[in-house]
């Protein structure tokens, strides 16, 4: 009895030595396949009749001139080097006005008349002055003739030049009053050879061009500095865009530009970049940009919503594939590139500017590789099947 357990001991201890002694060999070899399965993953393999389903189509990376754009939002503006903002310079009445908005109007175009007591009042003031230089210029003349004939003192005709200088210097004062309140000085000539004061302050155009407001009506009393007309030359406006800080660093004035409005889907207007701010709006934290955009035929009205296409400098040799062949899987991008007849390698890429179809390919892609792109997806959906089933092996 004592033997037989002895034994059943002895063969007990000898199926558990046998069984630790296995049981590394069968963990490193079940370790082995699950890193050579591992390696494999990205790596998929399709059946002729997998092929014919998936319809996948694919493109040779090649380096290829790639040129890409941005679009910033923005207004209309009119031309502020073609613009005028007509302001009251005396205080006075409407008696007539000419326009109405809208108008087109020429260079030197009467716009409207004031009457004003202070224009004719500084005009009286100047008429005055004249005469009052001519008087002392005629007596620091004798003055200076008697003291020269040795018939009148050196003291009396410096003071008489002493009051013409005076005078003098209140004419030039009076007559700049005049230019002030918008006397030309062929008007001030002709007031001083007529000596008829007109009390009428007349409102021309600067410049030819529209009319895009009017702001009073006959009878009305305006005050000085008060606004009367605004009128632009709207043959030229400008496009202002709002390109955000971290795009400052894309625009420089070489770019060509394509302005989009909403009023002529089908239709772009080129223009040029004129100025870029030197300063960011502290609000929105965007730089202004200055286009200027040739408008002959006034589509482009001040105030207009428009969308600025800046395009920028040209990539030669870049490598760039349809957008349909680049996948994602959270924050990773990649493109499936063929290696065999019916076979397709996963490839993480990284991304540069995209128009339209087109991506380009910074980094991942290699000189006449082969990419996926119609059906693309289909070889997503077959790789993350593999993963998944790789992860439960």
């Amino acid at each position: 009895m004592g033997q037989t357990i002895l034994s059943l001991r002895a063969a007990l201890i000898l199926v558990l030595l046998t069984s630790a002694a296995c049981g590394p060999s069968q963990s490193g070899e079940e370790q082995a396949s699950t890193s050579s399965a591992a390696a494999d993953l990205d790596v998929i393999t399709l059946s002729e009749a997998e092929m014919v389903r998936a319809s996948i189509v694919t493109e040779t990376a090649t380096p290829k001139p790639f040129q890409s754009f941005r679009d910033f939002p923005g207004t209309i503006q009119a031309n502020r080097n073609r613009f005028a903002e007509l302001t009251a310079l005396v205080r006075g009445r409407v008696t007539e006005v000419y326009v109405d908005v809208g108008q087109d109007v020429t260079k030197g175009q009467l716009l409207a008349l004031l009457y004003s007591h202070e224009l004719g009042v500084a005009q009286a003031a100047h008429l005055k002055s004249v005469a009052r230089l001519w008087e002392a210029r005629a007596a620091f003349e004798r003055a200076e003739n008697l003291h020269r004939e040795d018939a009148g003192s050196r003291a009396v005709m410096q003071k008489r030049e002493a009051e013409a200088l005076t005078v003098g210097a209140e004419a030039l004062e009076s007559r700049a009053r005049l230019e002030l309140l918008g006397m030309g000085s062929p008007d001030i000539e002709r007031l001083i050879q007529t000596k008829q004061i007109n009390s009428q302050v007349p409102v021309s155009a600067p410049f030819s061009g529209r009319l895009l407001s009017r702001h009073i009506a006959r009878g009305e009393l305006v005050e000085l500095g008060e606004k009367l007309f605004e009128v632009a030359d709207l043959s030229s406006v400008w496009a202002i865009a709002h390109v955000p800080e971290r795009d400052v660093w894309l625009i420089d004035e070489s770019l060509a530009v394509d302005i989009v409005l909403p009023s002529y889907p089908d239709r772009v207007f080129q223009g040029v970049i004129e100025h870029t701010a030197d300063v960011l709006d502290p609000a929105t934290r965007t730089m202004r940009v200055r286009i200027a955009v040739p408008n002959p035929d006034r589509k482009l009205k001040p105030e207009m919503f428009a969308a600025m296409r800046m395009h920028l400098t040209q990539r030669d040799g870049s490598l760039h594939v349809a957008s349909e062949a680049v996948q994602r899987e959270g924050r990773e991008t990649f493109v499936f590139v063929r290696t065999g007849l019916r076979q397709f390698v996963r490839r993480s890429v990284r991304l540069g500017d995209e128009i339209e179809d087109r991506v380009l390919i910074l980094d991942g892609l290699r000189d006449q590789d082969e990419v996926a792109t119609q059906g693309a997806f289909t070889l997503k959906a077959l790789w993350t099947l593999q993963r998944q089933r790789g992860k439960h092996t």
